[in-house]
């Protein structure tokens, strides 16, 4: 009808990512203010590429969603999500994506009204196509689309089937829309092979890092959960229960309690409390680290978890528990002590 193609094509106001969230996500911009200004930077139409790196289950999911639902019903664009195998696909999809269409009224109204415009391998909106796919490189061809989104990229191969990383593959995709053109690199870190992974990303992006304000002395610092959780080590009642955390800056204790107090003072510092560390890179490539110092699990809960993987190491020699948490809960990667390997330096990504 008239009617309805008109609303295709009537300007609507400029809204933000996260201001999209807000409205039609009951995104709480006071839980975690640091996710909206990676939102905000998906839609911006002056960065081209986001990258992101950080704990697991720390937001980087509905970080995506939210620029998947703002693209469907306020900025219409192609856009194509991968994750690291088929079946994996096939969950996010079923649990994250279905559920974020069906409660969402201003993305569910925007669907074609034929029986398949909602299956899982594509999503036909009335604007837009949604593609889901997982890291062969047959998913990647006759695809052009200006938008896509690697999730878990470590865990993706660095080199798919001889043609090339991920993300070569996907530039390839949105190749005929230079200047319009996003896409969004997220992951936990778990890859170590001096190339293509999420870290060599980061590192050549802004590279911004969140420096909340200390609620003791009022000075600003760079969490970082391996170097500043303390607590005593007996057991893990112990780790438990004498956790606190050591402002780097001047030294403060801070109790379990101030973990809100950080998050709570990013809300009003510039850039939601990111400072990049390579500013003069400009906006093109805007990439974050958060620690999983300043995640939604409490410090005496990180106390215990590390410990016990401590121990692991300490009674059996045993490597598994100590990776996990570097990786997947302080969102660092893990240098292995039998191989003594030392902790990569800024010096070694430039040389990447």
């Amino acid at each position: 009808s008239i009617a309805g193609a008109a609303s295709l094509i009537r300007p609507k106001d400029r809204k933000s990512v996260s201001e999209w969230a807000i409205e039609h996500r009951g995104y709480d911009p006071e839980t975690a203010a640091w996710q909206a200004e990676i939102m905000d930077a998906l839609g911006d139409p002056e960065t081209s590429e986001v990258g992101l790196m950080g704990p697991a289950q720390q937001g980087k999911s509905e970080i995506g969603l939210a620029w998947v639902g703002w693209s469907i019903e306020h900025d219409p664009a192609d856009m194509l999500i991968c994750q690291p195998d088929r079946a994996l696909m096939q969950d996010f999809v079923v649990r994250r994506v279905d559920p974020m269409i069906a409660s969402t009224p201003a993305v569910k109204t925007q669907l074609l009204p034929v029986h398949n415009a909602n299956n899982t391998f594509l999503k036909q909106f009335k604007a837009m196509l949604l593609t889901s796919i997982w890291p062969v490189a047959s998913q990647f061809r006759a695809r052009p689309v200006p938008r896509g989104w690697l999730d878990d990229y470590d865990q993706i191969d660095a080199d798919i089937e001889g043609q090339g990383s991920a993300i070569g593959l996907l530039d390839s995709r949105a190749e005929n829309f230079e200047g319009r053109d996003t896409k969004f690199v997220s992951s936990s870190p778990a890859r170590q092979t001096g190339k293509g992974d999420i870290e060599a990303f980061v590192e050549t992006g802004t590279d911004e890092r969140l420096m909340p304000t200390c609620p003791s002395c009022g000075e600003r610092f760079e969490p970082d959960l391996m170097r500043d959780l303390r607590f005593d080590r007996g057991t893990l009642d112990d780790a438990e229960r004498t956790a606190h955390v050591v402002c780097p800056a001047s030294g403060c204790i801070l109790g379990p309690e101030a973990r809100r107090q950080l998050l709570s003072s990013l809300i009003d510092l510039p850039n939601r409390g990111f400072v990049a560390q390579h500013p003069e890179r400009g906006k093109r490539r805007r990439t974050f680290r958060v620690d999983g110092l300043l995640g939604f699990k409490s410090w005496p809960q990180r106390a215990r978890q590390r410990r016990d993987a401590e121990i692991a190491w300490e009674t059996r020699q045993d490597e598994t528990e100590l990776r996990s948490f570097v990786n997947t809960k302080a969102g660092k990667n893990y240098r292995s002590i039998l191989s003594g390997e030392k902790p990569l330096e800024t010096s070694d990504f430039q040389a990447r």
